[in-house]
């Protein structure tokens, strides 16, 4: 019980970090959720380092002191309680640089941010590293099936005939995403400027057609595509997972035209409830998520007419606030905040 209680005070001497950028949402609410439970809290933009905070490290041996400053706060590394890594944007560059003086700016101070987030030994949701190697599609897809899940099959090709072929390989039943997730900021706004949205803009899910083949061939030659067979839909799930609490948000994808293919179109009504996973399937997520050393994640799953789930993707900091607005028994704040409180305790 002693050691109980020394650890719950050094705990609550210490401050929560949230790494992130100025306009974010789910940040505010967390902020908002962690001083309501009287926690301290720091909130740290990567965009304005290093032209609006100092650095000062001091190392000596094994010691490691100092840490950041700005005209707000201060972050010290061994005051870090935990360590929630959202979704920072990247160092912007000082203007008028020429392209090798931009090339040393960015490198260094790149570098020396990731050394001193790798070098605080806490507890993250979740480290930088670990969320890039689990953001990337194809491997997932493997790796899902090894750990039990069903997926769809795929083919990553810029190779126009080689698509062609899958295409009638799947009943002409086709699907087509991109590797990445670009900025939707830059690419609404490429959007207004050429009214159109070809293959190698999509971010939506997308029926190919026979047609695509005859007009986008170079397109696809340029841009390396994810095409998959159609998987059957009766509803669609968004699952996030915080450590082991498995929270499942059930989407009527099917009662609309526009989001029978992929459900983000935000620009008509959605129905969503909470749902439910099968034991056995919740457990096969909760492993995955762990293989990549995750202690946050939100997958997306298809559940087919006949009742089967289909894993489609996992996203390492997917968002997850609309599934509350839309069934606040989702209670994943909670549990978020639960674990960066307790140091990934519950």
């Amino acid at each position: 019980m002693l050691v109980e209680a020394n650890s719950a005070m050094r705990l609550k001497n210490k401050y929560i970090v949230i790494v992130t950028t100025r306009f974010d949402a789910h940040a505010d609410w967390v902020i908002m959720k962690l001083k309501e439970m009287g926690e301290s809290v720091i909130r740290f933009h990567p965009e304005d380092f290093p032209r609006h905070s100092t650095v000062e490290l001091y190392l000596e041996g094994d010691s490691f002191s100092g840490g950041f400053s700005d005209a707000h706060r201060d972050i010290h590394p061994e005051r870090v309680k935990s360590i929630w890594w959202r979704k920072p944007k990247d160092i912007k560059p000082l203007a008028g640089l020429d392209p090798l003086e931009r090339e040393f700016y960015l490198g260094d101070n790149k570098k020396l941010l990731a050394g001193i987030w790798n070098s605080i030994e806490t507890y993250w949701v979740s480290k930088p590293a670990n969320q890039y190697l689990a953001d990337f599609r194809p491997e997932q897809l493997r790796r899902a099936s090894q750990y039990g899940l069903r997926t769809p099959r795929t083919l990553i090709t810029n190779n126009p005939e080689a698509a062609y072929h899958f295409f009638h390989s799947c009943n002409r039943r086709m699907i087509t995403k991109s590797l990445h997730k670009p900025d939707y900021g830059l690419l609404q706004k490429r959007a207004v400027r050429t009214n159109e949205l070809t293959l190698t803009y999509h971010t939506l899910t997308t029926m190919v057609s026979e047609r695509d083949f005859e007009t986008n061939a170079d397109l696809i030659r340029n841009s390396p595509c994810i095409f998959q067979e159609y998987v059957e839909k009766a509803v669609e799930l968004r699952v996030a997972i915080v450590e082991d609490d498995v929270f499942v948000g059930e989407i009527d994808s099917q009662a609309r035209t526009e989001t029978k293919v992929d459900w983000r179109h935000y620009e008509v009504p959605m129905r969503m409830k909470r749902g439910k996973l099968p034991d056995g399937i919740a457990d096969r997520c909760v492993a995955l998520m762990r293989s990549y050393g995750l202690a946050y994640s939100a997958m997306d799953f298809v559940r087919t007419p006949t009742g089967e789930h289909v894993f489609l993707e996992n996203n390492p900091n997917g968002q997850w606030l609309f599934m509350e607005q839309y069934d606040p028994r989702l209670k994943i704040t909670e549990a978020l905040c639960r674990r960066l409180v307790n140091g990934g305790n519950r």
